[in-house]
């Protein structure tokens, strides 16, 4: 199945503009990158690393209201993204904001229950309590994910 002449091209134009959105942000430009990322949703992209991308793109320059909003869109529209709940829990806790960081936690693993990472991250922060019930906590979840393998 061929593409209309007209959608082809908006396809083209935005992956072109995606491209050049990670080049961008890998030669460190976030401002040309945000940018070129924009332009490719403009033009239809909806893909979530696009969406990451532009999040990230926006944090590097600062603006982290701006890149908490997007994130949150994202895990709305793709709520099994696991990378945006990585890039917004690690926000939180950069601004030791650890009940945002928690919630975040608590909703990836209610959207992923079965994420490793997050499994992982939620071990550590039960350990990292020192109560002998948080050691418990975590040496549950690494027994679960041990006996998975």
């Amino acid at each position: 199945m061929r593409l209309p002449v007209g959608v082809a091209a908006s396809w083209d134009q935005g992956r072109s503009a995606f491209n050049h959105g990670n080049q961008a942000y890998r030669q460190g430009d976030y401002e040309g990158a945000a940018k070129a990322f924009a332009t490719s949703q403009a033009l239809g992209n909806r893909s979530p690393d696009l969406q990451l991308m532009h999040a990230r793109a926006i944090l590097k320059q600062g603006n982290e209201v701006r890149a908490e909003q997007l994130l949150g869109k994202l895990l709305n529209d793709w709520p099994r993204f696991e990378e945006a709940y990585s890039d917004l829990f690690s926000m939180y806790l950069q601004r030791r904001e650890v009940d945002q960081a928690l919630g975040v936690l608590h909703k990836w693993l209610s959207a992923v229950p079965s994420s490793v990472d997050a499994r992982l991250l939620e071990a550590a922060i039960d350990a990292q309590v020192g109560q002998p019930e948080g050691l418990s906590a975590a040496k549950a979840i690494l027994q679960s994910l041990f006996d998975e393998q």
